[in-house]
């Protein structure tokens, strides 16, 4: 196969908007409207896209959903992936039906399982029609049943869940889990409803804070048995210590050397998430949660048409010496002017600061990096201006759905 220079790593694909259960955070809700599913991509324009992915030069695919569990010809997606070299990840809630779960992860090609638990019996609350014992008794099955596949975790921060988490990270360890993703949700869909709003945490929440900061204490003591990622304030890989070339840009920020800056002022602000999208309708999206279509699958004919157009999109000429806000920031080299996504929802422009970026990266110096190991704690400090000021942005605009 041939590397496509504008190809990035992953294909994030919706094979599905159809759920089984009604999150109460879920970006994706008007993909499964009670009126019944969106119209979707059939098995022929997916394998068509699959296909045309391997040939540009993608490695990964990531089936997603909705749930992708429910599309009738999973399996088969599955498969062909398997056969054209592809590594599979599927991104799951593993609360389908018994059957259809153990016919799924058998199927060929899966390298990881992503799976959605949101505490414990918080879980429940927040993700209507899941039962987490069950979800935590799949986890051990797939354990047992798929011991080389990758175990991953996501879990979506909540007033509901705070009290949770150091249970269920001791849950996570028993059941094998490689990594444990932490985030706020994306302030679209069903989480700028009001239900979302009773059980939501802002990011400058010193509750939050300090909860954080005893779940990383408690990992570094146990040694780091799992990759623990916080969105915005810790991750405890070691690679995300430095950039690679493509985020950097042509020249060092702010008179750093290059290894020092993991955004340069030609970077995309997303360049860090190498993924295309591709909904259920076939738009496609610089990442699931922006809701820029950068063009249309069945408008372009092809997925090369399609990113030749997706290039051309303002959204993608986005440059990080845009947003001239991020500017005198001292985290600007390290966040990269934060999420595009909750910029645009909380703020309304995509040039302004992430305000979840701007509170997560506060309290991570205030109160996480001081607890880290010398090397990871002088790692994130080198990538601070110790000159530039502190973030105070302003919300302007409501959520929208």
């Amino acid at each position: 196969m041939t590397q496509d220079a504008a190809a990035p790593a992953t294909l994030h694909l919706e094979l599905t908007g159809r759920c089984n259960l009604a999150c109460l955070y879920c970006y994706n809700a008007r993909f499964n409207p009670r009126s019944g599913a969106a119209p979707e991509l059939g098995l022929r324009h997916l394998e068509g896209l699959l296909e045309e992915a391997a040939g540009l030069g993608y490695r990964a695919v990531v089936l997603s959903g909705g749930e992708p569990l429910l599309h009738p010809d999973f399996t088969g997606v599955a498969r062909l992936c398997a056969d054209i070299g592809l590594n599979v990840t599927l991104f799951t809630n593993a609360s389908v039906p018994r059957r259809r779960w153990e016919t799924a992860i058998e199927a060929p090609g899966l390298a990881g399982i992503r799976v959605s638990l949101d505490g414990l019996s918080a879980h429940d609350r927040l993700r209507p029609g899941s039962h987490w014992p069950e979800v935590v008794g799949r986890l051990d099955s797939l354990r047992k049943a798929r011991p080389g596949v990758r175990l991953e975790v996501n879990t979506m921060l909540s007033r509901l869940n705070l009290g949770e988490l150091q249970a269920l990270y001791r849950v996570l360890k028993g059941a094998g889990v490689s990594r444990w993703n932490l985030d706020l949700p994306t302030p679209t869909g069903r989480a700028a409803g009001p239900a979302w709003r009773r059980a939501a945490i802002g990011p400058g929440d010193g509750g939050l804070a300090r909860t954080l900061a005893t779940l990383v204490e408690t990992v570094l003591a146990d040694g780091e048995p799992l990759r623990l990622s916080i969105r915005g304030m810790y991750d405890s890989a070691a690679e995300v210590y430095r950039a690679p070339a493509c985020a950097r840009g042509p020249e060092p920020s702010a008179g750093l050397p290059a290894s020092n800056s993991l955004y340069g002022p030609d970077s995309h602000p997303c360049q860090h998430e190498a993924i295309t999208a591709v909904r259920p309708s076939g738009d496609i999206t610089r990442c699931p949660s922006h809701p820029a279509v950068l063009a249309n699958l069945g408008q372009a004919g092809s997925l090369r048409r399609a990113l030749e157009q997706g290039r051309r999109h303002a959204f993608s000429r986005l440059r990080l010496a845009q947003c001239q806000d991020c500017a005198p920031c001292r985290y600007l080299r390290l966040c990269g002017a934060g999420c595009r996504a909750s910029a645009l929802y909380l703020t309304g422009s995509d040039l302004a600061p992430d305000p979840v970026a701007c509170a997560s990266l506060r309290l991570a110096e205030a109160h996480v990096w001081p607890l880290l190991p010398q090397r990871k704690r002088e790692a994130y400090l080198s990538l601070v201006d110790p000159d530039g000021r502190f973030p105070s942005p302003q919300l302007s605009v409501s959520t929208r759905s």
